[in-house]
């Protein structure tokens, strides 16, 4: 059964006095970030600045538009975003609009590690430059501190180059956390046994350890997937999952379509190298989809919640966070479930 079967009638005396919601609205369930004290929307909403690339190119009228999407977000339960240092910056003007207390939001952000052609980068790693690694980790968690304005609940890394030190990491992480910028975080582990190695490095040296695991939760997804989930459930570790705008398959067009075929999206597969199988799941993926009449984005969102993984959606309208709370009424049957279970091996 899903854990997330249900949308509870707003009635929580709790809230803020300085705001108040619209009336006989419903709120989704916040759930408990794995064994943690720290409670999230099932949902993450990652929000997407459209045609704003950074602070300074914000328009006062583009900005409340935002705000608005983000208020529709927070009405309906949806109050964990995934945010950087730009649309931070639009998260933190709606809670001042609103006179809203940054505890009533929760934070998600990515640390990503600077690409291997990053030329300082590159001479840190051939000289193996010690504290090169710590004082990017600084740099980066103060730069997205300065759009978000408060903590960050749950610091992702959302990359990792193996041929980095791991204490440098895991020492600064541990810093960051007693001083109070970042409260847990999470790593994208290839395998169970590497997200094990990470925490007994931390558990050694009295480290802050990860409390989630990273994944993206597609159509295709290989045993690793099954194996991290089923190690997250019986060890309390939270799991979050980027899922596909485009349900992790980038679309060939038909052969009577004169049009060159779509481009490689990242984390999706081309449908020109699927066997057979995979084509199957995926007709029965845009078959469900269809039949239900949401995207298949929603149909794959329902699927991570059915397995215990809070998808994180991307949105920059209302109308994608309508489409969004599409996946808690989206049940699949056992039959549906079945055909969609396919995996890339």
């Amino acid at each position: 059964t899903t854990p997330i079967s249900r949308i509870v009638q707003l009635c929580n005396s709790t809230m803020s006095d300085l705001y108040h919601p619209e009336p006989q609205q419903t709120v989704v369930e916040q759930v408990r970030f794995g064994k943690t004290k720290l409670f999230i929307s099932p949902i993450i909403i990652d929000l997407k600045l459209s045609d704003l690339k950074t602070v300074d190119s914000y328009h006062e009228k583009q900005d409340k538009g935002f705000s608005e999407m983000i208020k529709y977000c927070y009405d309906r339960g949806l109050r964990t975003f995934s945010v950087d240092q730009d649309n931070g910056a639009a998260l933190s003007n709606f809670l001042r609009r609103y006179k809203l207390p940054p505890t009533r939001v929760v934070i998600a952000s990515r640390l990503e590690f600077p690409p291997a052609y990053n030329p300082e980068f590159t001479r840190a790693k051939l000289t193996k430059q010690s504290g090169f690694l710590r004082t990017y980790v600084f740099k980066r968690v103060k730069e997205l501190l300065y759009g978000v304005g408060k903590h960050i609940d749950i610091l992702e890394i959302a990359s990792w180059d193996p041929t980095l030190s791991r204490e440098e990491l895991l020492s600064a992480l541990t810093e960051l956390v007693a001083r109070g910028d970042v409260r847990y975080t999470t790593i994208r582990a290839k395998t169970v046994e590497e997200f094990k190695d990470w925490q007994q490095l931390a558990e050694k040296n009295n480290w802050t350890k990860f409390s989630g695991l990273q994944l993206t939760f597609g159509l295709f997804h290989s045993e690793f997937h099954k194996d991290k989930i089923r190690y997250a459930r019986e060890n309390g570790i939270g799991l979050l999952s980027c899922v596909p705008s485009d349900g992790g398959v980038a679309v060939k067009p038909s052969t009577t379509e004169r049009r060159p075929a779509a481009p490689q999206r990242q984390n999706s597969v081309d449908l020109r190298f699927l066997n057979e199988e995979q084509h199957r799941a995926f007709e029965s993926l845009q078959a469900i989809a269809e039949r239900k009449g949401v995207a298949r984005t929603v149909v794959l969102a329902a699927r991570a919640l059915m397995n215990g993984i809070w998808p994180m959606i991307g949105c920059s309208n209302v109308g994608h966070v309508e489409q969004a709370l599409k996946a808690f009424q989206t049940h699949l049957t056992p039959q549906e479930w079945a055909s969609l279970e396919v995996h890339l091996g």
